[in-house]
């Protein structure tokens, strides 16, 4: 396999995390240590939506994916939060 090329550099300390792609393409991913989601698109632009946690995990879901549940690991709470876009649905069923 080729190595692939950088779409994005992430600027400071940031631990990525678990990630979910949206049906446009854009990949979402949670950031430890920042508390927050960073959306990048395939052209390396970036969005980044804060959480008050720094420990913060992701994964879309509800009936139309456009549902983000982030889980909010140093104070034990759960977030949900509406995404403008939908994630795509997983290929498979657990």
């Amino acid at each position: 396999m080729a190595a692939g090329r950088v779409v994005c550099n992430l600027q400071g300390m940031q631990l990525v995390d678990n990630l979910a792609v949206e049906a446009g393409g854009k990949v979402c991913s949670a950031i430890i240590l920042n508390g927050e989601i960073t959306g990048i698109d395939p052209d390396g632009s970036s969005e980044h939506i804060a959480f008050p946690d720094p420990i913060c995990s992701n994964i879309f879901g509800g009936p139309d994916m456009q549902d983000a549940w982030v889980t909010a690991t140093s104070t034990d709470r759960l977030f949900e939060a509406r995404r403008p876009r939908p994630g795509l649905q997983l290929n498979f069923n657990a």
